[in-house]
């Protein structure tokens, strides 16, 4: 596939939207990621979903923790979401390699990803797809929190309609009983649920039948070299996070101040950057299709 001013698009994969490529920007050198719609007629669901992620990802313009939407452009008469590349992959990606996320890495992806969450909310928008999937590792290792196509624009009465695209494994009870008020706080038991899968390598069960959650307790896998009462911290943060009523969750804000105390609590054991995957380089021969973990530069003051 060829558009105008960059260079092949190379497939990275496919999202709820579109297929995802990889590009570069020719006037620049800068790598780009390009995400071409499937079915793309003005009345498509994915079209009307495209606009929803260009108007959210473009109301979060500038903030380290959301994937940038650079523009959109046309080939062929469909459109096409030209946005900033995540060279590190996704965490799931991470997870593959690693398996069981260790601890001081998964308190940063929270408090990074709460971090985003919490401006989304304050401009009305909820994501109702947080999932390891949809949080990526940007150029200096931090999370990049990607896929507002399904959020749910609360300003905006045209944009409250909710689909069916969020993810079984994480959704919410309210999202699972299709409660017609769903808030911020669905945003927040899907994190909880996230970060209990990446810290003990163990996703939630997936609830079957009447589709109703019930309360489960999260304990955390031993982790001896971490003090127990910030262990303990993070196990009543998490538990509180995936409490089946949504009042009694704590805000985006809050999850991340928690989630800043108990990385204060890690000290020299706290992560500041999540290590990047890198694909082998052109032309590697078989034994070195493998990706190669490498520490990401460190962020500029």
């Amino acid at each position: 596939m060829e558009v105008e001013g960059f260079s092949t698009l190379v497939r990275l994969g496919s999202g709820g939207l579109g297929d995802v490529y990889r590009a570069t920007r020719l006037s620049t050198g800068a790598p780009v990621a390009v995400k071409v719609l499937r079915d793309w007629s003005d009345s498509s669901t994915s079209w009307h979903r495209a606009r929803r992620e260009l108007r959210a990802l473009v109301g979060l313009q500038g903030h380290p923790n959301v994937v940038h939407v650079e523009e959109v452009v046309e080939l062929d008469g469909v459109p096409l979401l030209i946005m900033e590349y995540a060279p590190g992959g996704s965490v799931a990606d991470l997870m593959t390699n690693t398996g069981a996320m260790p601890f001081p890495d998964t308190v940063l992806i929270g408090e990074q990803t709460a971090a985003a969450l919490t401006a989304s909310h304050e401009l009305g928008i909820i994501h109702l797809d947080i999932k390891p999937q949809n949080l990526l590792i940007g150029a200096f290792g931090q999370v990049k929190v990607c896929d507002f196509g399904i959020a749910a624009l609360t300003q905006d009465e045209q944009f409250k309609t909710r689909t069916s695209a969020a993810s079984f494994r994480y959704a919410s009870p309210e999202q699972l009983n299709d409660d017609p008020d769903i808030g911020p706080a669905a945003d927040l038991y899907a994190l909880g649920a996230t970060l209990a899968h990446l810290v003990n390598g163990t996703p939630l069960p997936v609830i079957t039948g009447d589709a109703t959650r019930t309360a489960r307790p999260f304990t955390l896998t031993p982790t001896p070299d971490i003090a127990t009462h910030t262990t303990t911290a993070f196990e009543d943060l998490i538990n509180h996070c995936l409490s089946v009523d949504p009042t009694r969750r704590p805000t985006a804000h809050d999850t991340r101040t928690q989630l800043a105390t108990i990385a204060t609590q890690l000290g020299d054991q706290r992560t500041h950057q999540l290590p990047i995957t890198t694909p082998p380089a052109p032309g590697a021969t078989d034994g070195d299709v493998v990706p190669r973990v490498v520490t990401a530069p460190t962020p500029p003051p």
